[in-house]
């Protein structure tokens, strides 16, 4: 079965009726429900190839003598000594340490290095052998404006706005107990058009794992701050460590949905709408969800200027079956009148001072996408 599908199965208690044949919205499935009503599911970054509109595949396939997937805008192809991103012509290559060996349908060994498919590129899990580091080097063949990194993202910049492509640290593994903890990301340019990029942890980790994506617009528009870092912003990060850590202090996240990406449910009567972050840690008790006081900016938002709290619109939330559930109905539509209106997002946070991260996927993680679940007539 598809492992798009399989997501959408595993939020769901109960069957559906079948698949809405009619939806064209490449961020989302659609499925009829017994009583009537129809749900979508909206990922936060498409899931239909923008090129013939077949639904993601997350395998690897064999094409002659290479091995080949296809994302929502890009191919990547595994050659022996090298990982290439093809947007028409080649964008950039990875260099593994180690050649390509055994393939599966969904992963790829370089090594002990394992490469996994992602909707728009690769996840990457480097061996770290009890190491604070794990480097290996990108040769970047498109013009870019810039490189554009704070720690926790590198995204090579096709204009002010919008990326090319991005890497991005989910965390690493500590040597032990396998708990992910914060990593960062940095690099060094070395010959023209070759950089090396270098994650590290502030752990001795057995195991770094990072995304590298080529950049399609998110359906959430997401961001982190922390109190360590007054002035960072993350708008292209993909780990949310919600909690305290040495590294960042307190961090909170701040999302919202690009209502622009759900037109179809402009004239449609809602009826439940609920977001579903993934989660990497538990136990999950100790964050809450609220609605924003006002409207954020991803790209300016930092622990200095960020919106307050409404400590009197706090969201019902739980977390199950690997998720953190936020129910965002009253901020999505009018509980009267059924129709979207205009949101200031949500804000997800420690219950309290000096609790333990919990790890959750942001809006830009093409790994481990976030859903927004809703039911309409």
């Amino acid at each position: 079965m598809n492992e798009i599908i399989k997501k959408i199965i595993n939020l769901r208690s109960k069957e559906f009726v079948a698949f809405d044949e009619t939806n064209i919205n490449r961020y989302s499935i659609v499925v009829k429900e017994a009583d009537g009503t129809k749900t979508a599911y909206y990922f936060s970054s498409p899931i239909y190839n923008s090129e013939n509109d077949k639904l993601i595949d997350l395998l690897f396939t064999s094409e002659k003598d290479n091995v080949m997937f296809i994302g929502s805008n890009c191919s990547v192809c595994l050659e022996k000594n090298n990982v290439k991103f093809l947007q028409e012509n080649c964008v950039c290559e990875l260099y593994p340490k180690d050649s390509l060996g055994i393939v599966s349908k969904d992963i790829a060994e370089y090594g002990e290095d394992l490469l996994s498919p992602t909707l728009n590129g690769i996840l990457y899990r480097g061996k770290g052998d009890n190491s604070y580091t794990f480097s290996l080097d990108i040769k970047i063949h498109k013009k870019v404006l810039n490189i554009s990194s704070n720690g926790k993202y590198l995204a090579l910049m096709k204009n002010e706005k919008t990326p090319l492509m991005a890497i991005s640290c989910l965390g690493a593994k500590k040597t032990g107990d396998g708990e992910l903890v914060p990593a960062f990301i940095s690099y060094k340019e070395k010959e023209q058009g070759c950089i090396e990029i270098t994650i590290h942890s502030e752990y001795k980790c057995g195991c770094f794992l990072f995304e590298v994506n080529l950049y399609e617009p998110k359906l959430f528009q997401d961001t982190t701050v922390e109190s360590c870092r007054l002035f960072d912003t993350n708008v292209y990060g993909t780990t949310a460590f919600v909690g305290n850590t040495d590294e960042s202090g307190e961090q909170w996240l701040y999302s919202r949905i690009d209502m622009l990406k759900i037109p179809e449910l402009f004239d449609k009567r809602i009826k439940k709408a609920v977001c579903h972050f993934p989660i990497y840690s538990e136990p999950i008790n100790k964050i809450e969800a609220y609605e924003a006081s006002e409207r954020f900016c991803t790209f300016t938002c930092n622990w200095n200027n960020k919106p307050s709290i409404q400590k009197n619109k706090k969201l019902k939330n739980e977390s199950s079956k690997g998720n953190y559930h936020v129910d965002v109905s009253g901020v999505l539509f009018d509980r009267k009148t059924g129709k979207i209106c205009s949101s200031d997002g949500t804000v997800i946070c420690p219950k309290e001072k000096g609790v333990k991260p919990i790890a959750i996927s942001t809006g830009d993680s093409c790994a481990y996408p976030q859903i927004l679940e809703v039911n309409y007539t």
